[in-house]
């Protein structure tokens, strides 16, 4: 972890900064993201930054975040929760429409599901260097593993607790006494000052795929008896994976977040997740990641 300490410059804890604009743009599937996103607005917002949040996923939503960036003295924190060890495609392709050419301060966040967050935030923040961006630092958050949360042994349940939100709290701190700084450029962080895989497992996790990936992961049946065409599947899947004709069809923008599966009222929508969940379990003994929020920022 790479630490800034300074003390605070004003007995109200308040930092005075040129950055007074946060833009958080994140996806959650899950909601682990969201709850990061607004444990990050709370803590901005205690320190007078004026902060705009964005739920991404449908195309029309990225215009928004886009606008919100061209304002001056603004920092950037785009948030995915980790799939696959990566970024959702979602985020890259965000980055990538609201590339600048104003070296804009943003910082990755990523929620992982208590078997390794990967390569997210590398992978996060190569995007954003490639599109202007710079980092001046990164978080990763835990919480509920996706494929799990429906059995009352998931892992990374309860996450983000009290413990990550004040991890949180402290990172923000740090971030904008960071931006205070006049030379902060020369401050800001490489991709691989936030690639902390050992190399060999870094290069089998660059190979992940969150769509290849589908063909392994359980596959979904509509029971026509049971779905009443209502809809609400295709109204909550954050990707538009789902088109009504008159049943569910699940394209290719598919994530496997089973959103559709855990939120279906009528229980229409049917996959069995057990095995999966035994095979995270294993693979959570491959890895030594501690259980709590770190963040990443330079001295």
């Amino acid at each position: 972890m790479y630490n800034y300490n300074k003390i605070l410059n004003n007995n109200r804890g308040e930092i005075m900064s040129k950055f007074k604009k946060a833009v958080i743009a994140y996806i959650s599937p899950g909601g682990a993201t969201k709850e990061a996103a607004l444990a990050l607005k709370d803590a901005l917002v205690s320190k007078k930054i004026e902060v705009s949040v964005f739920e991404v996923g449908r195309k029309n939503s990225f215009k928004r975040v886009q606008d919100a960036l061209k304002e001056d003295g603004v920092i950037f924190f785009p948030g995915s929760p980790v799939y696959v060890s990566k970024v959702l495609p979602t985020i890259k392709e965000l980055v990538s429409e609201a590339k600048t050419d104003k070296k804009i301060p943003s910082v990755p966040f990523v929620t992982w599901g208590c078997v390794t967050s990967g390569i997210a935030l590398y992978d996060a923040g190569k995007a954003l260097n490639e599109n202007g961006f710079e980092i001046a630092g990164a978080l990763k958050v835990p919480g509920p593993h996706s494929m799990m949360t429906p059995s009352e042994d998931a892992l990374g349940t309860g996450h983000p607790d009290k413990a990550d939100k004040k991890i949180i709290a402290e990172f923000v701190d740090k971030l904008l006494l960071l931006l205070e700084s006049d030379d902060y450029s020369s401050k800001c962080l490489t991709p691989e000052d936030i690639q902390y895989q050992p190399e060999e497992k870094k290069a089998e996790m660059e190979k992940g795929d969150v769509y290849k990936a589908r063909a392994n992961m359980p596959q979904k049946m509509v029971s026509e008896s049971l779905c009443t065409t209502c809809g609400i599947c295709a109204e909550l899947c954050p990707v538009e994976a789902i088109e009504m004709n008159p049943y569910p069809v699940f394209n290719d923008n598919c994530i496997s977040c089973f959103n559709c599966y855990k939120q279906c009222p009528e229980e229409a929508i049917l996959c069995d997740l057990a095995p999966v969940a035994e095979r995270i379990k294993q693979r959570k003994k491959m890895f030594d990641e501690p259980e709590k929020a770190a963040y990443f920022i330079n001295q």
